[in-house]
């Protein structure tokens, strides 16, 4: 009688494990499908609750926006990054400050991101070669498809590596820059 009980339980328990399942779209996006028919991205994220976008973001003319100050990380041997989301229409890019040993960036220096939830993508730095420590990345348009956009808008980062001419140099964000950073995106971009 007990076994029967027990294994009644488990039976229980394991439907209701299963009330959603995960899947994989076409183009490589994890959607959850619920139980009721319906269905959402597997990484969209609420809204983040305390931020103000007057605080984070600016309006520089009718079709530009950008972070009201770079966000900047501390990186190793007293290097540092910055950077300064910004939005030209459609159009959204993140100027970077690397500031180290090396400060010579070439076209196509690679920056190494990392997202708390273990998520990894290396961009190509799309500014001109210099030595001043600046770095461009193109994250591309603002439209909802952008895998690039969608994964700053929906999750928090956590390092980046900055490749220069001949060095790296790495900067870990703390919590707080994270969560900045994810809301200064949701300010520029829109919910």
């Amino acid at each position: 009688m007990k076994s029967s009980i027990v294994a009644a339980f488990l039976l229980l328990f394991s439907l209701s494990t299963f009330a959603q399942m995960r899947a994989t779209t076409e183009d490589g996006r994890a959607v959850l499908l619920m139980r009721d028919g319906t269905w959402k991205f597997a990484d969209q994220a609420a809204a983040p609750t305390n931020y103000d976008c007057n605080s984070l973001t600016k309006q520089l003319n009718d079709q530009k926006s950008a972070a009201q100050k770079p966000i900047r990380m501390q990186g190793a041997r007293g290097a540092d990054i910055g950077f300064f989301p910004q939005k030209d229409g459609n159009y959204v890019t993140m100027l970077i400050d690397a500031q180290g040993d090396d400060q010579c960036m070439i076209t196509g220096s690679v920056v190494n991101l990392t997202f708390r939830d273990g998520t990894i993508v290396d961009m190509k730095n799309s500014g001109e070669a210099n030595c001043d420590g600046r770095g461009l990345l193109t994250l591309g348009t603002n439209d909802k498809s952008n895998k690039m956009l969608t994964l700053f808008k929906t999750k928090e980062l956590a390092t980046v590596r900055v490749w220069n001419k001949t060095t790296s140099t790495l900067a870990i964000l703390d919590p707080e820059e994270s969560k900045m950073l994810l809301n200064t995106y949701w300010c520029l971009l829109g919910r």
